[in-house]
């Protein structure tokens, strides 16, 4: 995908300053990358990533009662 639709995906969870950027997050223990992407706008970092319905019921429920769980920002349908 490329940066220019992960930003304007993200962008609609979260507002983005113009000099955003998106790169895509490697694996650590092999060649690849995961389904996330790392989003840095110069003011914050944050995770763009693919969740399964299953996942993302998961991540709403929990977010706020699990302080190890990164904050949850929002979801959006995107095809």
């Amino acid at each position: 995908m490329q940066p220019s639709t992960l930003l304007k995906i993200a962008g609609r969870i979260r507002p983005l300053s113009p000099a955003a950027a998106a790169e895509p997050m490697p694996y650590e223990e092999a060649d690849g990358f995961y389904a996330a992407w790392k989003i840095d706008d110069g003011q914050g970092k944050y995770l763009l990533k693919i969740a399964s319905p299953n996942e993302l019921a998961v991540y709403r429920r929990l977010h706020n009662r699990i302080p190890a769980l990164p904050r949850f920002y929002g979801a959006v349908s995107y095809s």
